[in-house]
């Protein structure tokens, strides 16, 4: 099998440190979006277009692309605009691999294969646990008080919750858990966790100090924080705008920040080790990648 080609469009560290992994396994590797990282492992692009020619499959960054089509580009002074014409550039069927892909770049990749990877299992879940130290080190940033002792509310137990929760519980912090799911509660019972379905939401946020909110959807809502009599800061890591009132939170005084992509901030090394150990598979799975090439 031939030398294949990939482009990397935009991203930060953990891409570099994919970008690096891909070329050390023998592939060939395009980038765009990173004129200003050194030293640079493969060739870099000003030009997505250009950037893509010839390629095998396209790699955006986990945080995918923001409202007007630029990736997340910290080591860009001009990032990439992912713009119709670079979907126009593949032959269809192409594979595009990223995070989680907005409604803008699903449009403009109907004549690829848009694949989605934030919800895989495996990366999911060894990426909760840069995210988890994330938001700790964000709530000890923004309070006065420590979170042990605390009392801390964390709404949703999907795989960030849970780490997250676990994580509070484990530095003394009285952790209240809240989900839908019977079954998430379940679980968070045998954590040891104070369990609050969400119907009674705005009863178990009356004592809180913090909340941690892991839901892509009006969870925190005005009327949760006028609830929220005690709480001092939100903390909210969910996907695209969060699940947060922000505009009410502002109103009453409660610090509400939204806070995306904490894998690539708080622990950008990390979260790169976790691109190579996750792409191999997806790579594999769509014909990219020998199978001796993830011998160890």
């Amino acid at each position: 099998m031939g030398q294949k080609l990939l482009a990397l469009l935009g991203g930060d560290g953990r891409e570099i440190i994919l970008a690096k992994f891909l070329v050390d396994q023998g592939f060939a590797v395009h980038l765009c979006g990173f004129e200003n990282y050194r030293p640079l492992p493969a060739p870099n692009f000003t030009n997505p277009v250009e950037a893509v020619q010839g390629t095998a499959a396209v790699i955006l960054p986990m945080a995918g692309i923001r409202e007007d089509l630029t990736p997340p580009s910290p080591y860009s002074a001009n990032p990439p605009r992912i713009t119709e014409a670079v979907f126009a550039a593949l032959p269809p069927g192409v594979p595009v691999f990223v995070g989680r892909a907005n409604a803008a770049l699903k449009r403009m990749a109907r004549s690829v294969n848009l694949i989605e990877i934030a919800d895989d299992d495996e990366l999911a879940i060894l990426n909760s646990i840069p995210t988890a130290e994330g938001a700790l080190e964000l709530a000890m940033a923004h309070t006065d008080f420590t979170l042990h002792g605390s009392r801390v509310l964390v709404a949703g137990l999907g795989r960030c919750g849970l780490t997250l929760a676990r994580m509070l519980r484990g530095i003394g912090a009285e952790v209240t858990a809240a989900a839908r799911n019977p079954a998430d509660l379940a679980r968070a019972y045998e954590m040891g966790l104070t369990i609050c379905p969400f119907t009674r939401l705005r009863d178990c946020v009356a004592d809180v100090d913090l909340i941690f909110n892991t839901v892509p959807a009006p969870v925190i809502t005005g009327s949760i924080l006028e609830a929220a009599k005690r709480c001092r800061l939100v903390v909210d890591i969910a996907s695209g705008r969060g699940g947060t009132d922000f505009a009410r939170a502002e109103e009453l005084g409660i610090k509400a920040i939204l806070a995306p992509g904490l894998p690539g901030k708080a622990a950008p090394a990390t979260a790169g080790k976790v691109l190579t150990q996750v792409y191999p598979r997806l790579l594999r799975q769509y014909g990219l990648m020998e199978d001796e090439k993830n011998e160890k």
